[in-house]
């Protein structure tokens, strides 16, 4: 089976007939949509539709996939995500670009604006340094917002650091895993820039970090690592999400965020993390969120942190892609002014 028959018969199975308005009569095989009542509702045939579940036919016609989304109730991130399945690589970032905008489908590296969710590298002074921190609207539930963009890092920086991944991880200080170096080589994770790295450190009241297209953490500051154990440099986000037991007290909204972050690596057009996917079957939780195919790239959005000492943290997520790069710069601002801005800086 394909990728693509793979994903229509998962969310084929999440559509329930009345959500279509459709009547089932008597007991019923699957828990959604038959075949033949997908088919119907698309305007394809029932061979046809076979074929494309069983990996048989993979390139169907964007007016097929568009029905297909549709009777399916694919928002537009999943929409978008059909189609990169069902497209040959030479076009598939054309239909994104067309479908989802420009800087979405060219990943963390475009540049160009997306509306509401447009954010600048320089915006209020954080903590009174005196230093930019990205500022930024909520991108809203639909949006295929990006991070903005922040300046290209010089070519010697952009050399690989090596793969940290975290493959191999031992339980460390305070239960939390620690990540087992591997040697340098293609593949790695790219390093920050010595601007990028300057620009962490100016942002003292910031916790701020920098991921890589395969959610590897490649530089933090020093107020992201007290934050929060999984952002030290090596560590992989999405690793750590499902196999440090330690992380679900660090984030008293685990099932959510571990939902959010299954999602975005759907969503993810690093080849890299099939590997990465793969890697994590020993997890039911992973196995379990992987197998509903939900599609939504990460977003700026509020997250609570629960710290031993700080306490309950609730802070804004922002970020800002480096350009030239797959790295995307993530801080995380509390609300002036409130609980958690004073204990942020008790913490720095």
């Amino acid at each position: 089976m394909s990728d693509l028959g793979e994903f229509l018969q998962a969310r084929r199975g999440r559509v329930r007939p009345a959500d279509v308005g459709l009547t089932a009569y008597g007991p019923r095989r699957v828990p959604g949509l038959r075949r033949d009542e997908l088919a119907a509702l698309a305007g394809v045939s029932v061979q046809y539709l076979t074929r494309l579940e069983q990996g048989v036919d993979r390139h169907p016609s964007a007016q097929v996939l568009d029905a297909l989304a549709a009777a399916l109730q694919l928002d537009r991130d999943a929409t978008a995500h059909l189609h990169a399945l069902a497209t040959p690589p030479s076009t598939a970032n054309t239909w994104l670009k067309a479908a989802v905008g420009p800087r979405a489908a060219a990943g963390p590296g475009a540049t160009a604006g997306s509306g509401a969710g447009t954010q600048s590298a320089a915006a209020a002074r954080p903590g009174g340094t005196g230093s930019a921190a990205p500022t930024g609207a909520a991108s809203g539930a639909g949006d295929a917002t990006g991070p903005a963009t922040v300046g290209q890092p010089a070519a010697a920086d952009r050399a690989s650091a090596g793969d940290r991944s975290g493959a191999g991880a031992q339980l460390g200080a305070g239960g939390f895993l620690e990540p087992a170096p591997r040697a340098r080589g293609a593949g790695g994770p790219e390093s920050a820039s010595g601007d990028v790295r300057r620009l962490l450190d100016a942002w003292s009241g910031i916790p701020a970090y920098v991921r890589n297209g395969r959610f590897d953490v490649v530089a933090a500051n020093k107020l992201a690592m007290a934050l929060a154990p999984l952002y030290q440099p090596g560590r992989n986000l999405v690793r750590d999400m499902f196999l440090d037991p330690a992380v679900r007290v660090v984030f008293p909204d685990w099932p959510e965020i571990a939902a959010q972050t299954v999602a975005a690596l759907r969503a993810s057009t690093d080849s890299r993390n099939a590997e990465l996917a793969a890697s994590l079957n020993g997890s039911d939780e992973f196995r379990r969120l992987w197998a509903l195919h939900d599609v939504r790239p990460a977003r700026d959005e509020t997250k609570r942190f629960l710290h031993p000492y700080a306490g309950m943290l609730v802070l804004r997520r922002q970020s800002l892609a480096v350009a030239g790069s797959d790295l995307v710069i993530i801080a995380y601002q509390p609300e002036p002014g409130s609980p958690s801005a004073d204990s942020l800086a008790d913490l720095a």
